[in-house]
């Protein structure tokens, strides 16, 4: 049987107050916490943030595949770290992985990524892809995030903001999902 792993990175300096909310999302999709594979960056190798955030992965949620690096980013090494960690996670050929941004909340029909993969995989899919909105706060504001309420009450406005401010290559769709021997892109978009 197929397992479903999911991989999200995060910012340990920049994305503390969303990391919680995203990783809920997804484990309220019915994400399992032992195929979820995080990886964590900080421009400072032993910053306190680093530290705090890879303590509440493991701590709150019970996630085991958390990898960290440190330096300055780039998403060539970034994508490296992606692939060293899913490498020794065993994420097998015919498994399916999903790939997943920090600041992007991926919905389904029926809330269950599990039971919409495994309907997928029925049909002989071995990629999905999906279409994506921008959310705002009421009248077209970004406020800071915080812990309460649900993201999607902070940001109830959706819009297509990212196209028309991207440029003319922009997409507003990628693919989430992927069986295993297929090859990924660096950039989803």
């Amino acid at each position: 049987t197929a397992r479903v792993w999911s991989q999200i990175s995060f910012s340990a300096e920049y994305d503390q107050a969303l990391l919680p909310h995203t990783v809920q999302h997804y484990l309220n999709l019915g994400l399992d916490p032992r195929y979820m594979l995080i990886v964590l960056h900080h421009t400072q190798e032993d910053a306190p943030g680093l530290r705090m955030a890879h303590r509440l992965l493991t701590t709150r949620f019970r996630i085991s595949h958390v990898r960290t690096w440190h330096g300055n980013f780039t998403s060539e090494q970034n994508f490296a770290e992606k692939l060293e960690q899913r490498a020794a996670a065993g994420v097998d050929d015919c498994d399916w992985m999903i790939k997943l941004d920090s600041d992007e909340l991926l919905r389904v029909p029926g809330n269950d990524l599990i039971s919409f993969l495994q309907g997928l995989s029925v049909q002989n899919f071995d990629q999905v892809s999906s279409h994506w909105v921008d959310r705002v706060g009421p009248h077209g504001r970004i406020p800071d995030i915080r812990p309460q309420p649900s993201l999607s009450e902070q940001f109830p406005v959706g819009c297509q903001s990212f196209s028309a401010n991207a440029g003319a290559d922009a997409k507003s769709f990628k693919v989430f999902a992927f069986r295993g021997y297929l090859q990924e892109k660096r950039s989803g978009h």
